[in-house]
């Protein structure tokens, strides 16, 4: 899986940087996707029509939206395929289709990887490439280096001027993930029944389901994203799931008790394929 991945996209054509690969200097680490209608304009560029007459008739507006809609779905199909192996996915680019896209990865079970949405304006893929290994540029013992930063100290410590987390919260909140993604063997108090490791799905809704011998709060994590809450039915836990596509997934369970302690599920790996 990659570290990082970011996508400058709009509602054309995205430009997709692994950053890891393009600070290596290896080949593919810049991955270029159109939709169908830029590449219809790209085709047809230069030619001239065969009559003088023009077209008798046109595709109604209904029909012309219709087909929009669909090509911009089978350009986010492509994109977030592009983008899957991603650990932190960085989107910028004009207009709206980034924001389009967010929700896109978030009705996969993606939001989770989503490490920031900025607005930026056309730019050429070395400019794209150098704003995405600036991006995910690792930082230093010094705190230098990735994005810059504003801060202020107060009585309370630093905090930061921009709303985005100091460097002290980062590590607070890096602690309190390593407690809840454990690296040891997860305890039987709670584990995901279905699917079963290595399952296929193939249906288009599917609902997890969890056993927990603790009482508690029981939510289910898709492929390392936000936490979802279970529904308790015929004496085991549910999730319900949708919305998602074809390919790899994983999902964790926990378990909440005594309002802190939480206590995690081994990880389910399983895949989707639709027919």
């Amino acid at each position: 899986m990659g570290a990082g991945m970011g996508v400058w996209i709009d509602s054309r054509e995205a430009v997709v940087v692994d950053a890891e690969t393009e600070r290596a200097g290896e080949a593919g680490g810049i991955r270029r996707i159109t939709t169908d209608l830029e590449r219809q304009l790209r085709l047809s560029s230069g030619r001239r029509a065969e009559t003088s007459y023009g077209p008798q008739t046109a595709p109604s507006d209904d029909m012309r939206e219709t087909s929009s809609r669909e090509n911009l779905r089978g350009f986010f199909d492509e994109v977030a395929a592009a983008l899957r192996d991603a650990r932190s996915i960085f989107i910028f680019g004009p207009g709206e289709a980034k924001g389009e896209f967010r929700k896109r990865l978030e009705r996969d079970g993606l939001g989770g990887r989503i490490d920031g949405v900025e607005t930026a304006g056309r730019l050429s893929e070395r400019q794209i490439a150098a704003k995405v290994r600036e991006h995910f540029r690792p930082r230093d013992r010094n705190g230098e280096g990735g994005n810059t930063m504003r801060s202020e100290k107060t009585r309370s410590g630093m905090h930061a001027l921009d709303g985005r987390p100091t460097a002290q919260k980062k590590s607070a909140m890096l602690r309190r993930l390593v407690t809840e993604f454990p690296t040891g063997p997860a305890t039987a108090a709670v584990a995901v029944d279905f699917p079963r490791d290595g399952e296929r799905v193939v249906s288009r809704e599917y609902a997890f389901r969890v056993s927990a011998e603790a009482q508690g709060h029981v939510e289910v994590s898709i492929d390392d994203g936000a936490w979802r809450p279970c529904r308790q039915a015929a004496g085991h836990w549910w999730c319900d799931w949708s919305g998602y596509g074809a390919g790899a997934h994983t999902v964790f369970a926990r378990v909440t008790v005594h309002k802190r302690r939480r206590i995690l599920s081994e990880r389910r790996d399983f895949s989707v394929e639709f027919a």
